[in-house]
This record gives C-alpha cells, structure tokens and sequence, in this order.
C-alpha cells in the first residue's frame, strides 16, 4: 500500500467511514504496523477539536437507502456518458493531494510505499 492510500485508511478509520470488517482489518493493522498507528494517531490529534465542537446525531433510517440511490443515478449518468472503448484515466496520484490538504506531508523519496 502507498504512503498516500494509508494516510487516506487512517483517515476514513478516524472518521467512522470503513464498514465493520474494514475497520476490524485496520484495527488488526495498528496491533503490526507502526506507520499506520502513527497515522491513525495523526488524524485523532488532527481532528480532535472538530470532535469538541461537533455533537453526534443519528441519521434517518432511510439516509443509507436515498445516498445509494444517488450514487446509482450518478453512476449511471457517467456510464452513458462515458464512451464505451476509453476507459477513464486514473491518476495514481490523486489521494496525495487530499492527504495534504488534511496536513500530512509527502513521505521522504525512498519510502513510497508501506507493506
């Protein structure tokens, strides 16, 4: 896994974003991987006054069902508009700017990547 895809794993954990057995997979991690402890870390301490000043509230029932419902609609929107023998480019770099703007660095030269 690239620096920027854990810093983004670290991230969505922080955030209550990974379903139930992603978070269980990056729990497991943190007990092995310093780095990604480290980076877990990071993001607690990064965020913690948004915690302070935000109060929890539960979502409608329904939330999950009409967010689906509008993925698909998007999804489906980009379909018919993509032409059928180009695939899309994916930039490989397009989490480190998000890792950025959230205050994390770019790793040092030699350590692209995180096992």
């Amino acid at each position: 896994m690239r620096y920027e895809q854990m810093i983004a794993l670290a991230g969505e954990y922080v955030l209550g974003l990974l379903s139930a057995s992603e978070a269980a997979a990056a729990e497991a991690r943190m007990e092995t991987d310093p780095a990604f402890r480290s980076a877990v870390a990071d993001w607690r301490d990064h965020l913690v006054d948004l915690n302070e000043v935000t109060e929890s509230i539960q979502p409608s029932a329904d939330l999950w069902t009409r967010i689906s419902k509008d993925l698909k609609a998007v999804r489906d929107r980009a379909t018919v508009a993509m032409p059928m023998n180009s695939p899309p480019a994916v930039d490989s770099n397009s989490q480190a700017p998000v890792a950025e703007a959230a205050g994390f660095s770019s790793p040092p030269q030699g350590d692209k990547s995180s096992s």
